[in-house]
């Protein structure tokens, strides 16, 4: 599909992509996006999101909220918070207020204090990495596809301005549920041994595979950590074709869709 977008020039100039406000993408964006030496972008991956709640809440009716995924725009407005409301719980500061409402509206459809895995994914300059609040064991597992040994990096100062904001956070999930959430700040944060990546620019599209098929102990899948160029196009067949995309695919693609072209019904006859 990449390449038929490539060689057609009327592809490139053609809505491929369209999720409300958030997130519209001609062919050319796409080609661009989804270049092998490309990094991420966090509208890209907040959409993908929202795609992965659409699936849970239409394929997985019987386990509706058991996981829950939070777009990355939860930790963007962590930073701008100067400091956590007062300790009588009552008064915030504007900034807090923010993040408390966003939130609010994030899981308005949930009952948070019933969930039992809790995707975050958050972005650290140009590196993508997943945090999920583990409610069946009580602890942060940090899904992260950099291999720190060789790198020759220290994880732990990597992450420690992600670990200052978690207090914040929790601040936010007791005031939306009147403190039935539990604390979960100071659980312990293991970094879950996971495939890392092999290509420099491949973290987002590894996140995907994380927030999808990690269930609390184990990640449900195999991933090759030379298959970065291979989840791209996979990512970009997934963002294409997903219910939640609002444009109208031309014929001409809509052959790449898995199981053939979508069939349009007349509901006249």
């Amino acid at each position: 599909m990449r390449n038929r977008i490539a060689m057609d020039h009327n592809l490139q100039q053609t809505t491929l992509v369209d999720f409300s406000i958030f997130l519209c993408y001609d062919g050319k964006d796409l080609l661009t996006t989804f270049a092998d030496d490309k990094d991420g972008e966090n509208n890209l991956l907040d959409y993908i999101v929202h795609c992965l709640r659409y699936d849970d809440i239409v394929h997985k009716q019987d386990s509706i909220g058991y996981r829950l995924f939070l777009p990355t725009g939860l930790w963007t407005t962590a930073v701008d918070v100067q400091r956590e409301y007062m300790d009588d719980g009552v008064t915030e500061t504007k900034e807090f207020k923010v993040m408390r409402e966003h939130l609010e509206v994030l899981v308005e459809n949930y009952d948070v204090t019933k969930a039992k895995l809790i995707f975050m994914p958050a972005c650290d300059g140009n590196h993508y990495f997943v945090y999920c609040i583990n409610l069946i064991h009580n602890h942060i597992d940090i899904l992260d596809s950099i291999d720190y040994w060789w790198c020759r990096r220290d994880r732990n100062e990597r992450h420690q301005p992600v670990w200052n904001k978690l207090p914040l956070i929790n601040a936010a999930f007791k005031k939306i549920t009147n403190g039935k959430f539990p604390t979960f700040f100071n659980w312990s944060r293991p970094f879950v041994d996971v495939p890392k990546q092999a290509g420099p620019s491949d973290c987002m599209f590894f996140c995907w595979k994380y927030m999808e098929f990690w269930d609390g102990d184990r990640l449900n899948i195999d991933i090759n950590p030379y298959k970065g160029m291979i989840y791209r196009v996979e990512m970009m067949h997934y963002a294409v074709f997903h219910t939640l995309n609002q444009a109208d695919i031309p014929d001409e693609l809509d052959i790449f869709r898995l199981g053939g072209r979508k069939i349009e019904f007349d509901q006249s006859q």
